[in-house]
């Protein structure tokens, strides 16, 4: 049985961006939840590296993963930027190792390329000590993000609370959220089976 581990982001101090109403760190940890309930629901083992407001570092949610024996990781995140007109998911993995693989299944088998189209962006972070990206400041939190973590590891931007249709998205408990929960689990699915294939 796979196993996940869902790595809702902030938590306790940190509260991450405003969504609505709402923290990013309380907005994550309810999608998390849905990931894990849909994951679940199709045979796939998970564990968070939180459950409640309460703040860890990259280096103690490695640690986590690494106890877990997760076979993926799934860090979850929202955007803000200062142009309202920018919306969309991103997927982001490191391109030195095998992650980038991940990040790209995930993207190409499931439904979010479908349900995003052009608004759906994939992400390579080289290592930090690579001359051509030391400078890209605004990628030291995504990379921040993942390179702690022993196994492969996604990071989803679940959309931007500066955008009116994903700040709708991301505030619908009911319905519109549940979709994009549903296209992260899916593409999780369709590259453990597509790796169950390549191991057979």
């Amino acid at each position: 049985m796979p196993i996940v581990c869902i790595d809702p982001g902030h938590g306790g101090d940190s509260n991450g961006c405003r969504v609505g109403g709402a923290w990013e760190k309380d907005v994550v940890l309810k999608v998390a939840q849905e990931l894990s309930q849909a994951l679940q629901g199709s045979g796939v083992s998970t564990f968070f590296t939180r459950q409640g407001d309460t703040s860890f570092s990259f280096t103690k949610r490695a640690e986590l993963a690494s106890a877990g024996k997760a076979d993926l990781v799934v860090c979850l995140h929202v955007n803000a930027l200062s142009d309202p007109q920018v919306r969309g998911v991103e997927l982001y993995a490191l391109e030195h190792c095998n992650h980038i693989q991940w990040v790209m299944g995930l993207a190409m088998k499931g439904p979010l390329m479908q349900d995003y189209g052009k608004n759906l962006r994939l992400r390579t972070l080289a290592e930090k000590d690579d001359p051509t990206t030391a400078h890209d400041d605004w990628l030291e939190r995504p990379r921040h993000c993942l390179e702690k973590f022993a196994m492969p590891a996604i990071l989803v931007e679940c959309g931007y609370s500066t955008n009116a249709m994903d700040l709708e998205i991301l505030q619908d408990d009911s319905r519109r959220r549940s979709t994009l929960v549903a296209s992260i689990a899916k593409g999780v699915l369709a590259v453990f089976a597509d790796r169950a294939k390549g191991a057979a």
